[in-house]
């Protein structure tokens, strides 16, 4: 028998590795999620230095460029031309409905539920780079915050102008 008189590895060899114990293929995927794991640990921490630094340095930049905020936010064209369509509404915001329907915004055929998601989706953009949010949902209407509009600079009689040649094009 073993000369140590224990069950298991006799002197002089070796054990099984975990890779032969598991198979390989479950043991590398459980390497590689460990991994992954601690990457997201690190970047979290990163990016929490990063707040840190942005919040101390917040009175600096109490106005952010509009060219910023639509990087921040838009993905795609539809992103953008549903924030102009939003800019436009100004302070009487619009129901998901509404922009679904709207000539501006009818060739990326929106549904109301896309609308909503779409504009979820800016919120959460722009609060992980800043903190806030690009609007509000208020009595089921999405209106732009204060914030936003300040960083567009752009008053709600501009952009009645730019929407008024833009429906004299479209028909």
């Amino acid at each position: 028998m073993h000369e140590s008189g224990e069950k298991g590895v006799m002197k002089g060899q070796k054990g099984r590795s975990q890779m032969e114990k598991v198979g390989k293929f479950r043991y590398l995927n459980s390497k590689i999620d460990r991994l992954t794991e601690e990457m997201r640990k690190l970047r979290g921490e990163q990016e929490a230095r990063f707040r840190v630094l942005f919040n101390a340095l917040r009175p600096l930049f109490a106005e952010v460029n509009s060219d910023f905020i639509v990087n921040v936010v838009c993905e795609d064209e539809a992103d953008v031309a549903l924030l102009d369509y939003l800019r436009s509404k100004g302070d009487s915001g619009i129901t998901p409905s509404e922009a679904s329907v709207a000539v501006e915004l009818r060739k990326f055929k929106f549904k109301p539920y896309h609308v909503t998601r779409r504009v979820q989706r800016m919120n959460r953009r722009l609060r992980r780079e800043l903190g806030k949010p690009v609007a509000e949902s208020i009595m089921r209407r999405w209106v732009l915050t204060g914030f936003v509009e300040r960083s567009f600079g752009v008053g709600k009689e501009d952009l009645e102008e730019e929407q008024e040649t833009f429906e004299e094009e479209f028909e």
